[in-house]
């Protein structure tokens, strides 16, 4: 019986274990996510500017 309830145990740790695993592969995919949403955008306004730029008349004509 102890080593049934030992085996148990181990068992309940382990799933613990791997659902706290889980959260955090969770928690830094939606970090990861953010930045990457964040970083177009950064990049989309940074284009939309050169554009801007591209399309103005130069002042040094």
């Amino acid at each position: 019986m102890a080593k049934r309830e030992a085996e148990e145990l181990k068992r309940q740790q382990e799933q613990a274990a791997l659902t706290k695993a889980e959260e955090l592969a969770a928690k830094k995919a939606e970090e990861a996510r953010v930045m990457a949403e964040q970083n177009a955008a950064r990049w989309a306004e940074e284009e939309a500017a050169r554009q801007r730029e591209q399309r103005l008349p130069s002042d040094h004509q």
